[in-house]
């Protein structure tokens, strides 16, 4: 073999060499407790003794603990981000011991100058240097925001352990020609929204795959780093049956059956927490599924929402309430299951737990025209908050709440006057995080074109349009992986792109940023006009 230049030779050999060096420095598979260690320091800031992480910065600045944690500038993915204007590269595995800049999506996305590009690769021992030191292989020193950490060799030992598991191998469910996904139905769900999301999911699929077939060709020539992440879509359809308590242990046997890349949309009735938790647990993104119980819990990563639902309604009400100073007793109803017991629980906590007075109503209990009007002659509430259904609204006493203004949910009713509540015309008010239907009908016209198109019916506007929006900045974040199939670096790629991608959206406006996992942070107090559409009654409102 012939070498038209001494630095092509070079850069064969580092090649060469750099395949050698992280292969003679495996992560045993019995170094689960190392690599355990590893993750603490890197994501927490701590180390096995219990101690902070500390480092120190140019200019003598020093900083420990969850501020001194890699993740904050290189992520939960390794894969890095742009901080202050500087790109901040990756610190996977697979990136470190190989030449720099490793791969394409340092070569088009991250460029270097000078010396750097041709970096060769890192060694346990020039890491080490790197990270203690601050200093590259080829001598150069890092710039901040890059700080200098003080580590034992044990502690280095364990965080290059984990920083060798990080894009070490292909990713769950991803090989060289499918991308498997999935979506996930709970038994609670309803059965026609089921049949309208499924419907939306089949088409979506369709297209993308008929698409995918010039795209990969375009990937064997193009010099974009997009075109890297094609790959065909293969998308399962996970129904769970039986209680909740069941349903993480069914989902992990069908992830050891056909392990996904990543959950998208997805259906629910009454509970997702164990779906949430699956997620979790197996580290698999799940994205935008259509719930009204998200969960809300700080810290998860792996699951992404459209917002909090009834969660967030009731921290509008109390925002606007508060303002509104309303006089005489407040009483919300709702039912002892997920959705009103989040909302309730919710409401009580930001506007006052001595202001509010609850009635829960037990899962077998009727809301029958006796149960209203034995409940309203007793309280007699000048405000009433119904974190309830149509169902159970259905004998309600209509002369007995003459003088109260009443607040309902959109999330829990839809968009639609309740029927037992016609008479009531100027008394009710209802909260919604997403675009009255007039106002958001240029972005929803681009879902309804394309499905009719596909002569798939538009039967549920809200749920259809979310179920299209969540598969279309999916794909779009995969397109931008440039080859780095990351369930972690899928999420943080959405947490990026999120704003820029709500033009499909009810919502009137989608942006998450590192850490958040509510796509829409607002809602507004909306009431029915005469001709029975929802119009605003107050601003939009960010509690």
């Amino acid at each position: 073999m012939m070498f038209k230049s001494p630095n092509a030779f070079l850069l064969l050999a580092l090649l060469v060499l750099s395949q050698l060096i992280f292969e003679d420095q495996p992560v045993a598979l019995g170094d689960n407790d190392l690599v355990k260690i590893g993750q603490r320091i890197y994501r927490e800031g701590l180390l096995p003794s219990g101690e902070p992480l500390r480092a120190e910065m140019q200019g003598d600045l020093s900083f420990s603990g969850a501020q001194a944690a890699c993740v904050t500038c290189h992520r939960r993915s390794g894969l890095g981000s742009i901080e202050g204007g500087r790109s901040v590269l990756p610190v996977t595995g697979s990136a470190l011991y190989q030449p720099g800049p490793a791969g394409l999506w340092q070569k088009f996305a991250f460029k270097t100058q000078g010396n750097d590009f041709f970096r060769p690769a890192y060694s346990d021992s020039s890491l080490s240097k790197a990270i203690r030191e601050g200093v590259t292989p080829t001598g150069r020193v890092l710039r901040a925001p890059m700080p200098r950490f003080n580590l034992s060799e044990a502690d280095m030992q364990a965080l290059i352990a984990y920083l060798k598991t990080l894009s070490s191998s292909p990713a769950p469910g991803v090989d060289d020609t499918t991308l498997h996904l999935a979506t996930v139905i709970t038994p609670d769900a309803d059965a026609g929204e089921r049949k309208a999301m499924l419907d939306v999911i089949d088409a979506y699929i369709k297209e993308k795959n008929t698409e995918t077939r010039s795209e990969t060709r375009r990937r064997q020539t193009s010099k974009e780093v997009m075109y890297t992440s094609y790959r065909k879509l293969d998308l399962s359809i996970w129904e769970l049956q039986g209680q909740p308590e069941t349903w993480e242990a069914q989902l992990q046997q069908k992830y050891r059956q056909q392990p996904v890349f990543a959950l998208v949309s997805g259906l629910s009735g009454s509970h997702w927490q164990p779906v949430h938790s699956f997620c979790e647990h197996s580290e698999v993104a799940c994205l935008f599924p259509n719930t009204a119980v998200p969960v809300i819990q700080a810290g998860d990563f792996f699951s992404v929402y459209f917002s909090k639902g009834p969660a967030l309604e009731a921290e509008v009400l109390a925002k606007y309430l508060q303002a509104q100073a309303p006089s005489g007793p407040i009483l919300q109803v709702f039912r002892d299951e997920p959705k009103g017991s989040a909302a309730a629980a919710q409401f009580r906590q930001a506007f006052g737990q001595t202001a509010v007075k609850d009635y829960k109503l037990g899962n077998a209990e009727k809301s029958d025209a006796a149960f209203w009007a034995q409940l309203l002659k007793a309280e007699q509430p000048a405000t009433l908050v119904l974190w309830l259904a149509n169902d159970d609204l259905a004998g309600i006493d209509t002369a007995a709440l003459a003088s109260s203004t009443i607040y309902l949910s959109a999330s829990l009713l839809g968009e639609q006057m309740p029927p037992a509540l016609q008479g009531l015309r100027e008394q009710l008010r209802v909260l919604a995080s997403w675009d009255t239907a007039e106002a958001r009908e240029p972005r929803v016209a681009r879902t309804r074109l394309w499905l009719q198109t596909r002569q798939v019916a538009f039967t549920h506007e809200v749920l259809q349009t979310n179920t299209f929006w969540a598969l279309l900045s999916t794909t779009d974040a995969i397109k931008h992986l440039a080859g780095n199939f990351s369930p972690a670096y899928l999420v943080e790629r959405l947490e990026d792109m999120t704003e820029s991608l709500g033009v499909t959206s009810i919502y009137p406006r989608l942006s998450l940023g590192p850490g958040q996992r509510f796509a829409a942070k607002s809602a507004r107090v909306l009431k029915f006009n005469a001709q029975g559409r929802l119009e605003a009654v107050s601003d939009w409102i960010n509690p």
